[in-house]
């Protein structure tokens, strides 16, 4: 079990199409869909894009310890 959560993408990790191009930093995963939101920069400009995660190779995963799941608007708001 602990080798299939290591293959679940998380926030933080580097992802580039199989078919090639940029080097991808994944921001979002949808599990059901099994789809990832992924941002990158090309020529000088930010772009993304959602992908099927079969379209994907995985070139270097985020540390695990150090990434922690982004808060929520709730959790981040002063006083909250």
């Amino acid at each position: 079990m602990a080798e299939n959560a290591a293959k679940v993408p998380r926030t933080g990790d580097t992802f580039r199409l199989k078919s090639g191009g940029p080097l991808m930093t994944l921001f979002d995963y949808d599990v059901e869909a099994r789809t990832v939101h992924c941002g990158w920069f090309w020529r000088g400009r930010y772009a993304k894009e959602r992908f099927d995660i079969g379209e994907l190779e995985v070139v270097e995963r985020a540390p695990r310890d150090d990434n922690p799941p982004v808060p929520t608007a709730l959790e981040s708001s002063p006083g909250g």
